[in-house]
């Protein structure tokens, strides 16, 4: 897909990783991959961009909510929806702003839980995300994707 989208073969695509482990192409160009069990997910854009989907679990994230989960957030720890949600957020924003969780933990990803349907990013100290816009969609029942992109 990256291949044509630049007009090149596959295996012409140039790409090299950052010291956080992104790839990344030195064509004015950035992409992102994530992949669950039985989804994978992938995103381009002409500016930074992170995408991450999740299965929808109510077990498999209760137990690091504590972990990525600023306390601003704990609401959302007995709802699997919105915790996949948040995660699948923090995980976006984290590939975007290209340093992954290496340069800033998930609790500095902080959304703001008025609106419990659709979260927005609220604060990230030290990364400087309000750059960054968050989308989420559902692609079945079970799965959730955000896709974080900067704002030109």
């Amino acid at each position: 897909m990256l291949g044509t989208c630049l007009g090149l073969s596959p295996a012409s695509v140039p790409l090299r990783r950052t010291a956080a482990g992104k790839l990344v192409s030195p064509v004015d160009f950035d992409f992102s991959v994530s992949h669950t069990a039985r989804r994978a997910v992938v995103a381009w854009g002409l500016s930074r961009i992170g995408v991450d989907v999740e299965r929808i679990d109510a077990g498999a994230l209760r137990g690091v909510a504590e972990v990525f989960l600023h306390p601003s957030e704990r609401s959302a720890s007995e709802d699997p929806g919105l915790l996949a949600q948040l995660w699948t957020g923090k995980e976006a924003l984290a590939k975007a702003i290209g340093t992954g969780f290496v340069a800033a933990e998930p609790k500095d990803f902080v959304f703001d839980m008025d609106d419990l349907d659709v979260p927005s990013p609220r604060r990230v100290p030290r990364t400087g995300s309000d750059r960054f816009e968050v989308v989420w969609f559902q692609t079945d029942p079970d799965h959730v994707v955000a896709v974080a992109g900067e704002s030109r």
